[in-house]
């Protein structure tokens, strides 16, 4: 993408919005804004927070990560945060956009949320009062993308094999991080989801393999350790056997034509504490490196909880309908089935078209 730090042009808004209007969220020195970007047009809207404000919040959610996803308070906190989100920011957007509407799921409206600074390490998607209705998961389908020029190109033409191949990579023991006991049962499901899929596990789950299996996969499902390095962004990665890593900067290196990755590790949306403007995680290199949509997570996702997950959103996934809409439907599911554990399923994010 050479283009990708170019002057953005009208044509592009034009297109970049197309399917629903993109929300630039920004934090800088004494005020936070959000752009409201529609029909080649930028509207903005002032929000009632410092910078300060947001530093705090990301404070809270993000203590004692990763270890917070597995202690009591953890559910607490992210409520918390997910409440604030709503009225400080997603009710305020929502409003502006006309878009403060509770829908059924399949007639959600699309939106993008495209956070800068320390809103990208908050759960946008997820905002709201979830006890009462009062949710952007019940009236927007949303997407995230790093740049607006980014998710131009997640629309360009179809890969070369609409029908796809797949690409299934397990990891469930890595040296020096505990182990993950559901990847098993997930890989198990996946197997039987994808019989003709070609699936990496134990001692072939090297980097080498699955850099050159990447090359011939139209989707692509990890379950692993994710490792995010916030003070050294490019070093985030996803751990494979032995502990090896594939770090952010060889995905990115890929020049692919493939429509899916999930992502089902902890921390893979995550950015940088320095340079979190920057649109380097794991999900953003998987997004440049060429795949039109990804599923990736803000945080320490619940080990037991995640092959559940994914199992809906496969289950939702239609050949018509944005994988966009699928993890809307599997997050609906979840927040169904634990409604008291909104750490569990609230750090799921979708990038890309």
């Amino acid at each position: 993408m050479p283009d990708l730090l170019a002057p953005i042009s009208r044509t592009v808004l034009s297109d970049a919005t197309a399917e629903g209007p993109v929300v630039i969220v920004t934090a800088h020195g004494g005020r936070t804004d959000a752009l409201l970007v529609q029909d080649g047009d930028v509207d903005a809207v002032r929000l009632a927070l410092t910078e300060e404000d947001v530093g705090r919040a990301v404070g809270d959610l993000l203590r004692d990560q990763p270890e917070a996803a597995t202690q009591p308070d953890a559910a607490r906190r992210v409520s918390e945060t997910l409440e604030w989100l709503w009225d400080e920011v997603a009710h305020p957007v929502l409003s502006a956009l006309g878009l403060d509407t509770a829908r059924p799921p399949q007639e959600a409206p699309r939106l993008w949320w495209c956070p800068t600074g320390l809103f990208t390490f908050l759960p946008l998607a997820a905002a709201g009062h979830h006890g009462c209705g009062d949710t952007v998961l019940d009236r927007v389908v949303s997407s995230f993308t790093p740049t607006i020029r980014a998710l131009t190109h997640a629309r360009r033409p179809e890969p070369r094999d609409a029908s796809g191949s797949f690409l299934g990579v397990g990891v469930p023991n890595a040296p020096g991080l505990p182990p993950l006991h559901g990847v098993a049962s997930a890989i198990a499901s996946l197997r039987e989801r994808f019989p003709d899929g070609v699936f990496l596990t134990g001692p072939d789950a090297t980097a080498d393999r699955v850099l050159a299996r990447l090359a011939e996969a139209d989707r692509a499902h990890f379950a692993c350790h994710g490792v995010n390095s916030p003070y050294s962004p490019s070093s985030s990665c996803l751990v494979l056997h032995g502990g090896t890593a594939l770090p952010v900067t060889d995905v990115s290196r890929l020049d692919l034509n493939a429509e899916l990755a999930f992502l089902s590790a902890c921390s893979t949306a995550q950015g940088g504490y320095d340079v979190p403007d920057e649109a380097i995680t794991v999900a953003s290199a998987f997004l440049l490196a060429g795949y039109r949509n990804v599923v990736g997570t803000l945080w320490s996702v619940h080990d037991t909880e995640a092959p559940h997950t994914a199992a809906d959103f496969y289950d939702s996934l239609q050949p018509t309908a944005p994988p966009a809409r699928a993890l809307q439907e599997a997050l609906h599911r979840a927040r169904t089935r634990v409604p008291e554990r909104p750490d569990v399923w609230s750090a799921y994010v979708h990038y890309g078209a």
